[in-house]
């Protein structure tokens, strides 16, 4: 299979969402990588993710979406932020279910970086050909990495920061999720009961434009609970401020440096 096929596959020109599919991994993937066998897909998928978003849509007042006379799932996008490879093999689990898995995964994967990349690629590669029949209008899977703002590396002179982290750009607006008629939001997360940093402002913006937040958890079985988005305070502001002043953007807008040296004064 060729580089350009694998990212062709997840980012097909006539999808909806391919314009919003990063394309830094699938441009460092060598020129003809070689697919491996998918592995079976999580049990509890149907139970925990795509069961509690279809119980609570099927419940939520208002009758059909405007936008769509098809299941009322599909006025759902999903927010995997999944560690790693996970997140890549839940959203094509998720494709069976009808949802399109669009990567937002946006650090570049040096061999050296304080992030491991590589299961990501691979499991980029190796689910590519299960995405071939997915509906052009199938809602989003957005994929994110757990890791991404490096939580507990060690950031030592030489090695490859590529720590990253999400902008509301990076996603569709909220005035395009809807005119393609999605108005609710699930993120799903493992062992976490809140939003990430970079994540509650945008999700915060969704909330007061009209999407409904969900929460739900891959770790625990339960209903996809509404997730109330609190406007951060001051210091959380001034926190996430310097978390993203540390790292390393690069002016096409992928992630990655090199930690310099320290220098030995005197």
């Amino acid at each position: 299979m060729k580089r350009e096929e694998v990212h062709r596959l997840w980012a097909p020109d006539d999808a909806t969402w391919s314009a919003w599919v990063k394309p830094v991994l699938f441009a460092y993937l060598v020129e003809d990588p070689e697919p491996k066998a998918l592995p079976s897909p999580p049990s509890w998928i149907e139970a925990r993710i795509v069961a509690p978003i279809h119980a609570h849509a099927q419940a939520a007042p208002g009758g059909e979406h405007t936008y769509r006379s098809a299941p009322r799932r599909q006025d759902t996008a999903v927010i995997l932020d999944l560690p790693g490879a996970a997140g890549v093999r839940v959203g094509a689990a998720l494709g069976r279910h009808g949802f399109r898995p669009v990567p937002l995964y946006n650090a570049i994967p040096a061999p050296e970086g304080v992030i491991a990349y590589a299961e990501t690629m691979q499991s980029l590669v190796d689910a590519a050909s299960s995405l071939s029949g997915l509906a052009q209008d199938a809602p989003p899977a957005f994929l994110l990495d757990q890791r991404r703002m490096g939580k507990g590396v060690l950031l030592e002179p030489g090695k490859y920061d590529n720590r990253s982290f999400v902008f509301p750009n990076d996603f569709p607006s909220v005035k395009t999720l809807a005119r393609a008629g999605i108005r609710r939001a699930a993120l799903v997360q493992r062992e976490a009961d809140h939003p990430a940093a970079d994540l509650a402002p945008i999700l915060r913006s969704w909330q007061e434009q009209g999407i409904e937040i969900l929460h739900v958890r891959t770790d625990v079985n339960g209903p996809a609970e509404v997730l109330r988005v609190a406007r951060p305070g001051l210091f959380e502001s001034v926190g996430q401020w310097f978390d993203r002043m540390g790292l390393r953007r690069r002016r096409d807008g992928t992630f990655g440096g090199v930690i310099p040296e320290r220098s030995s004064g005197g």
